[in-house]
């Protein structure tokens, strides 16, 4: 008897994925500074979103493993390496219409390095820098995606803890 097993880049709960559904990651790496802490972002350099603040990340390539994604598109992107031992897995970003492009499904992982290593922006980031956690997710930061949510949730996961402001958006911390 031959078994048959359902592809989970194509197929979900006995259907198949709609067309076009791609798959990506979203790398969340936090760094301790000496004026807090900071979260490794880098300027989209083309559209959608252009010129806005995004985490390091991209699309899973056909019979890539998401942590390996992660960790080349954390490198391909910012010039950072680091080991796919030193992330954990957040959580899975699918809400229908996150990404303008269509239907993107992103595995998010998190990570902390003990010190900011300098990022070299590369592949399709204008630039790559450290950039406080409290600005990244102030609601008026220009955050591509729902990078800003992904930020908040690896935050809590990590720390326990989140900037005043996203809590309550529309107060900015003192």
């Amino acid at each position: 008897m031959t078994r048959t097993y359902a592809d989970p880049m194509t197929e979900h709960r006995g259907g198949r994925w709609p067309p076009g559904t791609r798959f990506a990651v979203d790398v969340v790496l936090f760094s301790r500074r000496p004026k807090g802490l900071a979260v490794l972002a880098v300027e989209r350099a083309k559209e959608p979103f252009a010129t806005a603040l995004a985490l390091p990340g991209g699309f899973i390539q056909p019979g890539e493993q998401p942590a390996a994604a992660a960790v080349r598109e954390l490198a391909e992107e910012t010039g950072i390496v680091f080991g796919a031992g030193g992330l954990r897995r957040l959580a899975v970003y699918g809400t229908p219409g996150r990404d303008p492009r269509g239907r993107v499904i992103s595995a998010a992982y998190h990570g902390l390095l003990p010190t900011a290593l300098t990022a070299v922006a590369g592949s399709d980031a204008r630039a790559a820098r450290w950039v406080d956690v409290a600005e990244f997710v102030r609601p008026q930061a220009r955050a591509a995606f729902d990078h800003s949510e992904i930020v908040r949730d690896a935050l809590w996961a990590r720390f326990d803890w989140l900037p005043d402001h996203a809590l309550q958006p529309g107060v900015s911390e003192q």
